[in-house]
């Protein structure tokens, strides 16, 4: 009698599981709200608000340094075409420091990456101008990130100008 019972219960078991295994799981449903931030946040991140580069002459392949709302990217190019490329999260950004010589300037990022990841995270002979203006930028993207502001929400014209203003604070 036991051992009936027992089949009984697996097989309404494994009907149970057949028939959940055919519908979609409610975290495959689409949602349109979440579609809708995946396209926000692929253009934004598609749309640089910032590129500097190191000036021509030090450099025979000019690195270049690209901020967007979401991270921020150094491209260290190679003499025989070949390039580097590094991205850091802006919430793993804990310190940005520009450095300034007679006529150049380094920017410098440091992050609770490892050591050995941060040793990467500078570009050299800058513009001072261009430095300290992504500095700030940088500066403001990461208070903005950290007080959970949706940047993805926000026009490209507004962001430079509110960034750069509360990078300018912090």
């Amino acid at each position: 009698m036991d051992i009936n019972n027992n089949q009984a219960e697996r097989d309404g078991n494994q009907q149970n599981f057949e028939s959940d295994q055919n519908k979609p799981s409610a975290d495959l449903i689409n949602d349109d709200d979440q579609d809708q931030k995946l396209a926000n946040l692929i253009d934004v991140s598609n749309t640089p608000l910032m590129r500097i580069n190191s000036v021509f002459p030090f450099h025979l392949k000019p690195d270049e340094l690209a901020i967007d709302p979401t991270k921020i990217t150094f491209t260290f190019k190679h003499l025989f075409g070949g390039k580097e490329q590094i991205s850091v999260a802006i919430q793993d950004i804990t310190e940005v420091e520009v450095t300034n010589d007679l006529f150049f300037a380094q920017l410098r990022l440091m992050t609770n990456l490892s050591e050995e990841q941060n040793k990467n995270l500078s570009i050299n002979f800058l513009n001072k101008e261009e430095a300290r203006k992504a500095r700030r930028f940088i500066q403001g993207l990461e208070v903005a990130v950290k007080q959970g502001i949706d940047l993805t929400r926000v026009k490209n014209t507004d962001l430079l100008h509110r960034i750069e203003e509360l990078g300018s604070v912090s």
